[in-house]
């Protein structure tokens, strides 16, 4: 779980790093925001002191990761957030939501110059319900199908290592119950809903 943890996007930081050095050139003061918030993301994610945090964790680092994007892409990205009150205070595995936005990002941003990511969270009994959807254009329906099938299995050879990754994450934290599933729409966009089911007690801590 740790290994899987650990394996951030190197292109993420090599993107970041090319939008420092040109904010270096013309604007300072946004490029040491934009460094705070680099070193933000980075000390949360090689912090191994611990595999789980409240979700509100996770939403204040994923807000710096959001921002560094937004400086990159401008006005042509656009994303936002829809969780639940009651599921901030949920222990969920860390770096939970990153690897859904990259998956949008990455993937969107190939069909179509301007892309908007809307994430949904919502608790339903003791499960955690995460929905990450883009206006991306989608992928080939037959592409789809067989990364749902390697997500199923968790297929360690399936080519979208973030959504691999964590659904093996998840597989291994909380049982066959708790996993990733995608919905295709192909020329239309595509959605990633991630279920976690924790069976033990609390699932969630009083704030």
């Amino acid at each position: 779980i740790e290994q899987l943890t650990a394996q951030m996007n190197p292109h993420f930081l090599y993107n970041t790093l090319e939008v420092i050095r040109a904010l270096a050139l013309f604007d300072g003061v946004k490029a040491e925001q934009v460094i705070t918030e680099l070193t933000q993301v980075l000390r949360y994610s090689v912090d191994f002191s611990r595999d789980e945090v409240p979700l509100r964790d996770d939403i204040f680092y994923i807000q710096n990761y959001l921002n560094i994007q937004k400086v990159r892409f401008g006005d042509r990205f656009h994303c936002q957030l829809d969780i639940a009150p009651e599921c901030l205070t949920c222990m969920v595995p860390k770096l939970l939501l990153q690897p859904l936005l990259e998956n949008s990002i990455k993937y969107g941003f190939r069909n179509t110059m301007d892309l908007h990511v809307r994430v949904e969270g919502r608790l339903e009994g003791g499960t955690l319900l995460f929905r990450v959807a883009d206006d991306g254009g989608g992928m080939e329906e037959e592409q789809a199908l067989e990364l749902q099938a390697q997500l199923a299995s968790h297929d360690r050879n399936s080519p979208s290592i973030g959504l691999r990754n964590l659904s093996r994450r998840l597989y291994l934290k909380y049982g066959s119950k708790s996993g990733v599933e995608v919905l295709n729409d192909e020329g239309r966009g595509f959605e990633v809903l991630v279920r976690i089911e924790d069976r033990r007690e609390p699932a969630c801590i009083k704030s």
